[in-house]
């Protein structure tokens, strides 16, 4: 598929209502900027919650393809949009009642598409006030719903940012109270900020990065109500004498390569709970029942 027919889908994808299709045609990386969310980098996890609100509150949303021009991995369009707001439209700050009043507005938008066909960048270009004037709307009340999202983004990327800078009071930031982090592996929990510092304190001592090693996420994504992260990456380190294994303990020197997931739960824009899953026999004896830190 080439770039210019990725894009040509990506609206037939609006225009049918086809929220899995969209989906499928944006990166794991997907970034937008538009002028709702003010030019603020939102993410493929925004652009789902979008759709799905405006699904429910325009469902007769149509975009209709004026030009389009591409060159290389780069395409740009221009769009005029039509619908009508019959739908209560539901941001996080309260119900927006519809006004069954049509609207018309001119857009233009700029594409990047990487070698798998897919979208990883998207500008667009509106008339927020001829908008909002039209639906019947305050032109404000767009804006908390958007900010809403990118928050949700902006924890998704301060905690890769911390996990891999090792910045332990900066995550700590972005964990409610009562938080609980379980290895699942050894059957370790901690509940806390308190205890968590002392987690990462300590998983922090037990290894360096040298060269190309750390952490490195390679699968991240976020479910479409915000409430689910998944975090995939490989840690890569050298051993230290301060490895925490109550037994078994590698050899300090020695480098591991060690494949995790977290499964994070998110509440009220906090994490609430982290369930860490690696292969404990890639780091201890097989078959014998291993604590790290207890």
């Amino acid at each position: 598929m080439t770039p210019k027919e990725t894009v040509l889908k990506y609206w037939e994808a609006w225009s049918d209502h086809n929220f899995n299709n969209l989906l499928t045609l944006l990166s794991p990386g997907f970034v937008s900027r538009s002028s709702l969310s003010h030019r603020e980098a939102t993410s493929k996890h925004a652009i789902a919650l979008g759709f799905k609100m405006f699904d429910e509150a325009l469902p007769d949303l149509k975009e209709e393809i004026i030009s389009i021009m591409a060159e290389n991995n780069h395409v740009a369009c221009e769009v005029v949009e039509t619908a009508t707001f019959t739908g209560a439209m539901e941001l996080p700050t309260g119900v927006i009642a519809p006004t069954n009043r049509h609207y018309k507005i001119p857009v233009a938008s700029f594409f990047r598409i990487d070698d798998q066909g897919q979208i990883i960048e998207q500008r667009t270009y509106l008339d927020t006030a001829s908008l909002a004037q039209q639906m019947g709307i305050d032109l404000h009340l767009f804006t908390p719903g958007f900010s809403e999202n990118v928050q949700q983004e902006n924890l998704v990327q301060a905690f890769t940012r911390c996990m891999t800078t090792d910045d332990v009071e900066g995550i700590l930031n972005l964990f409610s109270d009562d938080a609980e982090w379980v290895l699942m592996a050894t059957g370790e929990t901690f509940t806390g900020r308190d205890k968590i510092r002392e987690l990462a304190t300590r998983s922090v001592s037990a290894r360096t990065h040298t060269d190309e090693r750390g952490i490195h996420p390679f699968d991240v994504f976020v479910n479409a109500d915000g409430t689910r992260l998944c975090w995939e990456y490989v840690h890569t380190a050298i051993v230290t004498e301060n490895w925490p294994a109550s037994k078994d303990k590698p050899a300090p020197g020695s480098e591991f390569k060690l494949p995790i997931v977290l499964v994070v739960e998110i509440e009220n824009n906090k994490i609430a709970k982290i369930r860490e899953y690696f292969d404990m026999q890639t780091i201890a004896e097989p078959g014998v029942k291993h604590h790290l830190y207890s």
